[in-house]
């Protein structure tokens, strides 16, 4: 199994398809990591310049509106006998530079709900595809057949391919989270922005969560293409599900359809929790200013799924999922 293992890893090596993905799925969070820190730089000098000169700009407007009305007050609706008290109370306002320097200020807490998640979300999808187009290419080629002449025994060619392809994307995928987390963890430092034990515990956490989403999505997307025999379904499927599952469980289904969307899940695992509104029984009494209500189980305005929840559905799926693929690839004819 060993060596069979080596054998498989040694064609994703040299499958150039997968080499520019996993090159994608380093460069793409790098690209994240440097928005983020350009967007929440520090306040620079000459950017205190910019603001500074922007505030001139505006408190000349603000004298030349002044001049016109101590010129013709009637304009402002002002009386002339009473236009330089009254000109100068109306239309004269504090201006500081300050307000022209707002900026973002780096928040790792914040980092874990946007651009950690994008992250996550963009290394699995570019795993998934590695996957599928690493075993599509030998249906597609027909060198399955060539494959199985050095090894018969089918289930432990697929198990081989199936960890060559997990381990891909497990080494692909701490490579960009650490690339990402560090970078942030780096400049936080370097920005006196120390933070504190417990976010970097967060960060730890979630990062691990979502590497076993990207390790699950890759071997996800194998098992369906071995499956079907066919990297254009599976394609196809990530892109219906990317963009109709959504419409079809948020739209067309109950409000409690949502707990077996997939990107619910998801979100659940790497997030830890996520919640969403559901519309309360028509009988039920909310008030509306605190959407409190006189059953608080049967009235509820929010559903919750839990990591748990979203673990235990993406475990369910993914064994299904491969054990009808192995049943498929052990039975079905190999042209």
């Amino acid at each position: 199994m060993i060596r069979l293992l080596r054998v498989e890893l040694t064609r994703l090596r040299w499958r150039r398809a997968v080499l520019l993905l996993v090159a994608a799925a380093i460069v793409i969070p790098t690209i994240i990591l440097a928005a983020r820190a350009y967007e929440t730089r520090p306040v620079s000098d000459a950017d205190r310049a910019d603001a500074q000169e922007q505030a001139d700009v505006e408190l000349g407007f603000q004298r030349e509106q002044i001049e016109r009305c101590l010129q013709a007050p009637r304009q402002f609706g002002i009386a002339p006998d009473n236009a330089e008290r009254q000109c100068e109370r109306r239309l004269s306002y504090p201006v500081d530079p300050e307000q022209y320097l707002y900026r973002e200020q780096l928040r790792l807490d914040s980092e874990l709900s946007g651009a950690g998640l994008a992250v996550v979300a963009v290394v699995a999808v570019l795993m998934l595809l590695a996957g599928t187009t690493y075993v599509g290419h030998d249906w597609g080629s027909g060198s399955m057949s060539n494959q199985l002449l050095f090894e018969s025994r089918r289930l432990r060619v697929w198990g081989a391919k199936a960890l060559a392809v997990g381990l891909l994307a497990l080494g692909v995928g701490l490579v960009a989270l650490a690339v990402f987390w560090g970078g942030l963890l780096a400049f936080a430092q370097a920005r006196d922005l120390d933070p504190s034990g417990q976010v970097v515990t967060d960060v730890a956490q979630q990062a691990g969560r979502g590497l076993a989403m990207i390790v699950a999505a890759a071997v996800g997307g194998y098992a369906l293409t071995t499956m079907v025999r066919s990297t254009v379904f599976t394609i196809g499927v990530l892109f219906g599900v990317s963009v109709a599952g959504g419409l079809l469980f948020g739209a067309l289904l109950p409000d409690g359809a949502l707990r077996f969307e997939p990107a619910t899940n998801a979100l659940a695992v790497v997030k830890g929790e996520v919640t969403w509104y559901v519309e309360p029984p028509a009988d039920c009494a909310v008030v509306v200013y605190d959407m409190t209500t006189t059953d608080s189980d049967r009235c509820a305005t929010q559903a919750r799924l839990t990591q748990r929840g979203g673990a235990v559905y993406y475990g369910v799926l993914l064994l299904a999922l491969g054990s009808a693929s192995a049943a498929s690839y052990r039975r079905r004819d190999v042209p």
